[in-house]
């Protein structure tokens, strides 16, 4: 799961733009505004797709505990951490 956060952490970033957009842009323009429904269910999945964006930016930036690579001239099976 980590995995798949770490990889579409922009992209989640990036739909949560397009979401605030949208609701910015259909309250500025000569169309009817919106339900006031469809503006909080927007801006509750902007809000969830930035949560999972920050999620996934932690997942990929984090230290991962991974074993030291063996040198060739190392005897030893595990090197001391």
């Amino acid at each position: 799961m980590q995995r798949w956060l770490a990889r579409l952490a922009f992209s989640f970033i990036i739909l949560a733009g397009a979401l605030v957009w949208h609701v910015y842009s259909a309250g500025r323009d000569d169309r009817p505004p919106l339900p006031t429904w469809r503006v909080r269910v927007e801006l509750v999945g902007a809000f969830l797709l930035v949560i999972l964006g920050v999620a996934g930016l932690r997942a990929r930036h984090q230290a991962r505990d991974l074993p030291l690579p063996m040198t060739p001239d190392d005897d030893r099976e595990e090197r001391p951490r």
